[in-house]
């Protein structure tokens, strides 16, 4: 498991340079997924540099609250289809 924003981009870059889609899911969303050393904001650009594109899918994460993402939770996000979207950049 990776921990480390610097190995996940090697890891794309060295290892996986195929790999250009990365989906973020489970639990709390603003805290996990969100704000922690591999979250998206913390990624999202250097993902970008690399040509990934990120996306989710609100039936795949909870809030802290237990709850599906709300509209406030996904700004920054573009609706894609359904329950899925892409992370605008």
């Amino acid at each position: 498991m990776i921990h480390d924003p610097d190995q996940l981009i090697w890891y794309l870059t060295e290892i996986a340079p195929h790999l250009k889609v990365v989906w973020y899911f489970g639990i709390h969303w603003n805290i996990c997924l969100k704000n922690r050393n591999i979250g998206y904001n913390n990624l999202k650009f250097a993902l970008a540099q690399r040509g990934c594109e990120i996306f989710t899918d609100t039936n795949s994460v909870v809030t802290i609250e237990n709850q599906r993402p709300n509209s406030k939770d996904m700004r920054g996000w573009q609706h894609v289809v359904d329950t899925v979207y892409k992370l605008k950049v």
